[in-house]
């Protein structure tokens, strides 16, 4: 079962290894290697007000244990919208828990009462593809060659 919760500063070695991942990096900080003293600075200033850095990171706990981490951004409130993103831990991908994870996360963005949450998922990432999809989510439209050559999809789910 997954729980989601606030960053911790036990957290850097495992953040360091989720956001030093190829296929986390690909989709979030670029080509550009992430060094765990960034990592450090980012979880010391954590705040976890999403209402002032419209933006929130949640740690996805499997049984007491980080499996990976769900993102909130662009955030906004008078909107009522906001973006999700999730990344699993490859030694616990296949067994459900991203899409608790990515069920968790939607939840948390109804408690902010949202209209909307959208995600871009790269449309070569066949398994991300599918679990957003199997979450309600549904094609709006393809960002061209976004990710290099790659095209992303932007996926939106109406709360």
């Amino acid at each position: 079962m997954i729980v989601l919760r606030a960053v911790e500063p036990a957290d850097v070695d495992d953040l360091y290894r989720l956001e030093s991942m190829a296929d986390v990096r690909r989709v979030s900080w670029g080509e550009c290697p992430l060094s765990r003293h960034l990592v450090w600075e980012y979880v010391s200033n954590y705040t976890a007000d999403i209402c002032r850095d419209r933006q929130v990171r949640l740690v996805a706990e499997a049984d007491g244990v980080f499996a990976g981490a769900v993102d909130i951004t662009d955030y906004d409130p008078v909107n009522r919208r906001a973006m999700a993103g999730i990344a699993i831990m490859p030694e616990f991908r296949g067994r459900g828990l991203g899409r608790e994870a990515l069920e968790a996360c939607v939840g948390f963005c109804r408690g902010l009462n949202l209209r909307q949450v959208a995600a871009m998922v790269p449309v070569d990432n066949g398994p991300s593809m599918r679990l957003f999809r199997s979450c309600g989510f549904s094609q709006s439209g393809v960002l061209r060659r976004w990710l290099g050559d790659t095209d992303v999809a932007l996926l939106q789910l109406m709360l």
